[in-house]
């Protein structure tokens, strides 16, 4: 809690909000359909930050980790699932060693019994504690096994659930990029046309003045990637 207290976004979503604040778990659910058809921002003009920034520059990390990111979450969706059905097993086994240890307990408290039958008061208590160390042996392996199985492997679902969220980051990302590439390509094969066409009032220039930019136009018509960089200037 105090960590979310810490983070501007958590602490102002209204899913956390309704989250910690309604008990109901039907009023909850009625309370956050509305976000069940949320849009997510697709362009910088539609994301909110707290400082109102977006950064956009793209590093040596952010490379690495978008180019391993299905790798990443392939790993992680397996190694949670592989920890879950793990601690099932654990479970399992435990059960069946606990069983085993309880039916020893058993029968060291019948040979006991017996030697209880002919007197032999000394050899009855060394296996009247012999079974109930057995039997506490076996009751503890059971709560063991519980305690991977409810507390380790029930509570990892709701993290290998995260996955989930990871591949549809990675597919917004994706979404994102070939629309850029696609208007990236389309904003080339314009300014293609219009060094082509070598009539620079059509250029769409904006940075300047068009007298700047007609006193430089044999140095532009002669150099195209210098030209590019003068062409659909908002588009740019």
């Amino acid at each position: 809690m105090q960590a979310i207290s810490r983070s501007e976004e958590l602490k102002s979503s209204i899913c956390l909000n309704n989250f910690l604040k309604i008990e109901d778990l039907k009023e909850f659910t009625k309370a956050n359909k509305v976000f069940e058809k949320t849009k997510y921002g697709k362009s910088i003009v539609e994301l909110v930050t707290e400082k109102g920034n977006v950064g956009v520059n793209m590093n040596q990390n952010a490379m690495v980790f978008c180019t391993r990111m299905t790798d990443f979450t392939d790993s992680y969706q397996i190694l949670y699932q592989e920890i879950i059905e793990t601690t099932r097993e654990i479970k399992e086994k435990s059960a069946d060693l606990a069983k085993t240890m309880h039916t020893l307990g058993e029968h060291l408290e019948k040979l006991g019994n017996v030697n209880y039958m002919i007197r032999v008061d000394r050899l009855h208590e060394l296996y009247a504690w012999l079974s109930k160390m057995s039997t506490g042996t076996g009751n503890h392996i059971a709560n063991l096994g519980d305690l991977f199985k409810v507390y380790l492997g029930s509570h990892l679902k709701y993290h290998m659930s995260e996955h989930e969220s990871f591949r549809e980051l990675q597919n917004l990302r994706e979404q994102v990029k070939q629309n850029f590439i696609k208007k990236e390509r389309h904003l080339i094969e314009r300014k293609e046309k219009l060094y082509k066409s070598q009539d620079i009032s059509r250029w769409g220039f904006e940075g300047g003045s068009q007298d700047d930019l007609i006193r430089r136009k044999d140095e532009l018509l002669e150099d195209k990637e210098k030209a590019f960089r003068f062409m659909l200037t908002k588009e740019s």
